[in-house]
């Protein structure tokens, strides 16, 4: 590119402004993180050195066929499964008295 192409460019890019999201979903254990956190900290930090050295900017480009630029990274992660070692629901024990409702006749 030329610096005037870049500035035209650019100045392109300044006009409107687009936020892209996206999942990412995997078992921690394939992945092999044992909490969410870690696994979260590291597609960030993987996703930031995109932006830091072009990368995502130029994927993004080429996948959508539009001009872009990557300028952050920001990650939030689900509620669900946030670790290999999930607590138990506690169950209820079994009462040591017997019940005194009738077991049902199978019909």
């Amino acid at each position: 590119f030329t610096a005037g192409r870049r500035r035209r460019q650019r100045r392109r890019l300044l006009l409107g402004t687009a936020v892209i999201s996206f999942e990412v979903v995997a078992s921690l254990a394939e992945v092999g993180y044992a909490d969410a956190d870690s696994f979260e900290a590291a597609v960030e930090s993987d996703l930031q050195g995109g932006v830091d050295d072009g990368s995502l900017t130029s994927e993004i480009s080429t996948n959508c066929g539009c001009l872009t630029e990557a300028v952050s990274v920001g990650t939030s992660q689900a509620a669900e499964f946030p670790t290999l070692r999930p607590t138990p629901v506690p169950t209820a024990a079994p009462s040591a008295t017997p019940t005194t409702q009738p077991s049902p006749l199978p019909t």
